[in-house]
């Protein structure tokens, strides 16, 4: 089994500089890794995830990750007692593109305090996230690549195009 592990992460280590080159040509993939990074969303073991109520930043991490992952991407919509789900359903899958079968649903509960995220988003936080071990290896030496290699002196609103 291990061999089976190091054999997959040998290839995807000799693949990743040719594919970081050829993705970087899209400004938005290193927004994306950027995400990842903030967000730590790929651990060393588990789902790569990124957890947000900001539409921009899910739609983001969506997109990546279906393009990265073969379209194999998990959506789970967490939200409080008395928020309309429907329309929040209805918000995500026109957002994202999605049939509303896709969205797992997550209510918070009483007995655990609401974290203030959930609490005071109106369409809810949703996490997209992919279980491909494949793209966690890659995308590990990608993110840090972006950090050998530092980050462009940009306003924080021009990266993200907060001021349009």
């Amino acid at each position: 089994m291990q061999a089976e592990y190091r054999k997959l992460r040998s290839a995807a280590h000799a693949n990743e500089r040719a594919e970081f080159e050829r993705l970087s040509r899209d400004p938005t993939f290193r927004h994306f890794l950027a995400l990842c990074i903030a967000e730590n969303a790929a651990s060393d073991v588990g789902p790569i995830e990124v957890r947000s109520s900001d539409p921009d930043t899910v739609a983001l991490a969506a997109h990546w990750l279906r393009r990265l992952s073969n379209g194999r991407v998990d959506y789970r919509l967490q939200f409080d007692e008395g928020q309309d789900v429907v329309e929040m359903i209805r918000f995500w899958t026109t957002r994202l593109g999605i049939g509303h079968d896709k969205i797992r649903l997550q209510r918070w509960f009483r007995s655990r305090p609401v974290p203030v995220p959930v609490r005071d988003a109106e369409h809810g936080v949703m996490t997209v996230r992919s279980n491909n071990a494949s793209l966690r290896i890659r995308l590990h030496g990608w993110m840090q690549r972006i950090r050998e290699e530092g980050f462009p002196e940009v306003a924080q609103e021009e990266l993200f195009d907060l001021a349009g």
